[in-house]
């Protein structure tokens, strides 16, 4: 269970540390490997690719039942099992770190700006990272572990 508490508390730190420097620093688009990563200061109000865009109460009780089910739920998810106490430490962190944004400011600040040659990825953070993370490791585990 410390993988788990550690891991989300630093996913979420690290989150609002990253955002804090990009809503303090960043006031253009910064090309970081041309032509392919961008750091640009964005605002979501939606979720993943924008969807749900415009519900901010509806994203807050997502997330809110969510990480709740988790930390109520943790013993029952096994999360004594590294890979699950990985993966929904990064979950947690992640929804947590997109919650705070969006009840004090109302969307989600995005600054990672991927453009691969045949796609422009939607611009998103650390925590959208951490959440995608934890999803491929919920899926890559073994069927004994589940």
């Amino acid at each position: 269970m410390i993988l788990f508490w550690a891991l989300a508390g630093i996913v979420f730190a690290f989150d609002q540390w990253t955002k804090h420097m990009v809503l303090s620093h960043l006031h253009a688009p910064v090309a970081v490997m041309r032509p392919f990563l961008y750091f640009m200061q964005t605002v979501n109000d939606g979720a993943a690719w924008g969807i749900f865009s415009g519900r901010r109460s509806f994203l807050l009780a997502i997330s809110l039942c969510v990480s709740s089910y988790i930390i109520f739920f943790r013993k029952k998810l096994r999360l004594n099992l590294w890979p699950r106490g990985v993966a929904f430490g990064l979950l947690l962190g992640g929804i947590c770190g997109n919650f705070l944004d969006r009840l004090r400011m109302g969307a989600v600040i995005d600054f990672i700006d991927v453009r691969l040659p045949f796609y422009h990825w939607p611009t998103f953070n650390f925590a959208d990272a951490a959440i995608c993370l934890s999803v491929i490791i919920l899926f890559s585990i073994r069927e004994q572990q589940m």
